[in-house]
Formats: C-alpha cells, structure tokens, sequence
C-alpha cells in the first residue's frame, strides 16, 4: 500500500507524534510511506499564523527530528504544486472575498468550501464566534490564499501520485480540510487523525471529519454493536458519565476542578422551577458546515435572550446560565450580550466561578443545552434534557429535539415531561470511554505530553544550523543580514 501524510500541526502537542505512530505501523506492514510537507511556504497557517521566521524553524527542526526515530526512512516533499495559472485563479478569488461574515462562509472554490475552512481556522485563533472580518482583514486573507494553494497543490499531487490513502490532522481547519476535499475530488481514501477519547488513545476518522453530526452518529451506534459484552459496555458508560462527574482527567484538561463541591449560586431557591442552561464554547463548532448552523436562533446568546423573555410571564421558573469554564479565557464577545442582560429570571454564572456545574444538575427541574455533553449527561442522571443547538449525539433519542422555540418553550411548561430513556446514552457514554486506538510506540504522560520511543520530541538544529541561529538572533535587526540568514538556516532545514 502506497501511503502519504500531510504533516501540518507539527508544534501542536502530541498530534505529529501521533502522525509518526500511524508511520510507523504502516512501516510494520511493509507499506510505502512518505510525507507531504511545508518548508516555509505556507504564509499563514494555524501554528504559525503570523508566518514568523522562528516558528516556521521550530517546526521544521521538530518535524525532522521526530522522523529521524523512524525505523525506516520517509521520503518527503513539499505539498506545493501550483501549475501555471492557478495563481491567477486565486488572485482572482481574493479580489473578490466579502466582508460580512455569513457571506463569507458561503464561499466555494471548486469543490473547496474555504470560506467555512477559513472562518474556522480564524475563529479557534481568535475564540471569537462572529470575528469581524474589516478588523482582521489581514487574517482572512492570508488564510484564504493559503488554504487555496493548499487545495490546488493537492488536487495536482494526489492526480500524478495516486496514493492509496491520504492521512491529515483534524479536517476542519483551513489547510487541512483543502487537503480533504481534494481527496475526495480525486477519489483518494482520507484517513483524519485526532485525540482518542482518553488521551491515551488516538481516533481514525475515514473519509469524514470527526465533526461530521450524521457520520459519527453512525459511528457511535456501530461500537456500540461491536466487541464488549454487554455488562462491559454497560460498565464503561457508567464509567464515563461517574468520571465526568468527578472531573477524571481523560482526554482533555478538567473543567472542573476549580469548582467547589456542593457550591450553588447565592440566592437559590429551591422552590422554583430551576432551569439550568449549559452553553458550549461556541467558537469551536461556530464555522465546522452548514449542519452545525443552529436553525432555532442566530446563536447561543440569542436563544438565551428569546427564552427567558417569553418566560418572564412564569414567575414560577428562574433560568441559570453556566457558561462553559472554557471561555474563563476566550474573547468576552462569546457571551456579553448575556451577561449584560440583566433578565429578573436569569442568573448567568461565569466561566470561572467556582459554583459546582454538577450541583447545578442535580438541582435542576430540566436542562436545556446547547451543544455541551452536559445534555447527554443530564439524561444519564435523570434529567428531561432539551437540546437547543446541535451535537454530534443529536442522532440519539435520548434527548428532547425541538423544531423551534414555540415546541422548546412548550417542553418546558410542560409539568408532565418526563427525562429521556438512557438506552441511547449508553451508547454515548460507551463510545466516549472506549472507542480508539492504543498506543504502540507514543507514550502519552497526559493529554498534551509524552515520549515517542522515549523521547520527548522537540525542535533539534544541528551544530552548523545553531551557529547560523546564533547569528540571526545577533544580526536580525539588520535586514541586510536577516535576509540571508534566514534563507540559510530555512535551506538547511528543507527536506
């Protein structure tokens, strides 16, 4: 089997070491693998947006450090093949990009939805869900043409070379998912890569993202009918669920651990009808597709807003927002609209307080969700759970699945509605605590370090190379000088 690798995420913690993992087990197999790579090419890319000189060393130095521990050697070359007027076609493109956001998302090229590739790329460096393109101007550019040199070099690479499969990180992100859909123009097989879902274990997504809604409903329901038992797999649904409840470390940081046990918000009443509103950090999923578009409301902030005020005539119900600990350190564009809104009936709880989120549950009459675990979580623990915004278990029965905000403002009138059947929760919890593939040759230590063959994989020069690093870092405020050193040291570092 003739297999190649994009290698694009290398300085971002353990995803190149889990790319030489799946190199090496092809290599076990006998297959033929070599590496598509950037020697500085790429003006803007997810590790190195600014295009700055030392990044762009870092990488390559680590990437040609990390192959080195290969049992064999991997042929590589530049992903970069641009044919005679391709950059035409994109400057073309580029003369033309829009500067409302939506629009831009609507932008096609061939069989490349860049403007979601581009926006998603923007937003996770920004963790801002609605980035204002006019005051990033230069960031949609250079990830745009990027993005779209990416994709025309790949439908060229992947027509004259023909591998017999494709491996690529993620998928969602501007130069990954060009990648993606030039293998899918050219009828090549892409294997996406990713954490496991404990970081002990790295995840194989086949020709789709590991954000693809229906694909990984499907994905879910067919682990759940393969390997374990049935006491096992009950077994470890109800180890997933109790472990993020305790905030286990399994494949992430913990978002709890700074919580106080058993702390409610001051005021609590028991009394009322409790309502607890968990949002997700909307910037991750804010530009994955079109199915992520949330067809209930413009967004999480929006919904918020809509539902406590055709509530305030129920004097009888309050509403907490929990706001997802992960935005303690996001753009406060994420939820200022909500915490400026000053509803009587709303309590929003900020992502670094230290109010138990699972109290919160357990105190709750129902729950409403928008994209958080925490709905399938609510279910578990035998509460109705309300979906508001799209998830990857959206497919499962075991939440409620309103078609607008009449049907969802009546679920919660609703005195008589009754928590979910956990059978498809099951399912869930199963999949999250066991799907994926053990390491052979990384050894991860936690979720964002480890060894690979015993060694902790970083930038290595060799001595020459540090010496002319040397004299770049003395000489580099003299562009004279920069210049040449730079094109020295990037030279040495090619593959």
């Amino acid at each position: 089997m003739k297999v190649a690798f994009f290698s694009s995420h290398i300085l971002w913690d353990t995803h190149y070491e889990t790319e030489l993992e799946i190199m090496q087990r092809h290599l076990d197999a006998g297959d033929e693998v070599y590496q598509y790579v950037c020697n500085a090419e790429m003006t803007a890319c997810d590790v190195n947006p600014d295009h700055g000189f030392s990044r762009c060393v870092q990488c390559m130095a680590k990437r040609r450090h990390g192959r080195s521990l290969l049992s064999k050697e991997v042929p590589t070359q530049s992903y970069q093949q641009l044919h005679a007027g391709d950059q035409r076609r994109i400057d073309a493109f580029m003369a033309q990009l829009p500067g409302e956001l939506d629009a831009f998302k609507a932008l096609r090229f061939d069989h490349f939805d860049v403007g979601y590739a581009v926006v998603s790329s923007i937003v996770s460096q920004l963790e801002n869900p609605k980035p204002d393109i006019r005051a990033n101007r230069f960031l949609f550019e250079s990830f745009t043409r990027a993005a779209l040199e990416v994709y025309l070099s790949f439908m060229h690479r992947l027509q004259a070379d023909k591998p017999d499969r494709i491996y690529i990180f993620n998928g969602r992100l501007a130069q990954v998912k060009g990648v993606f859909r030039a293998a899918q123009a050219c009828g090549i097989p892409c294997h996406i890569h990713e954490r496991g879902n404990t970081f002990r274990l790295y995840g194989i997504f086949e020709d789709h993202l590991p954000h693809d809604i229906r694909r990984m409903g499907e994905k879910m329901e067919a682990f759940w009918h393969s390997g374990e038992d049935e006491a096992e797999k009950e077994r470890l649904a109800a180890f997933f669920f109790e472990n993020r409840r305790k905030g286990v470390l399994l494949s992430w940081k913990s978002f709890t651990d700074k919580q106080v046990k058993g702390l409610l918000p001051d005021g609590f009443d028991p009394d009322k009808k409790n309502i607890m509103i968990f949002n997700s950090s909307e910037f991750e999923f804010a530009s994955i597709g079109p199915e992520w578009d949330n067809t209930i409301y413009r967004d999480q902030n929006n919904g918020v807003t809509r539902i406590c005020a055709d509530m305030a005539a129920h004097p009888e119900y309050h509403f907490y927002m929990r706001l997802h600990p992960n935005l303690a350190t996001a753009d406060p564009a994420n939820y200022e609209k909500v915490r400026q809104l000053h509803a009587p009936n709303l309590t929003v709880i900020m992502p670094d307080a230290p109010i138990d989120s699972y109290h919160l549950l357990d105190a709750a009459w129902k729950v409403i969700t928008f994209g958080s675990t925490m709905g399938m979580e609510a279910t578990w623990w035998g509460k109705p759970s309300i979906m508001a915004g799209h998830c990857l278990y959206e497919c499962f029965d075991s939440i409620y699945k309103p078609n607008d905000h009449d049907e969802l403002l009546g679920m919660l009138l609703d005195p008589e509605l009754p928590p979910c059947d956990k059978a498809d929760a099951r399912k869930f919890g199963y999949f999250y605590a066991a799907y994926g593939h053990p390491y052979k040759y990384y050894e991860p230590i936690d979720y964002k370090s480890g060894t690979y063959r015993g060694v902790h994989l970083e930038p290595k020069l060799r001595p020459a190379e540090e010496r002319i690093m040397e004299r770049y870092w003395k000489y580099r405020r003299f562009s004279l000088l920069r210049q040449p050193l730079e094109r020295t040291i990037l030279r040495k570092l090619h593959d």
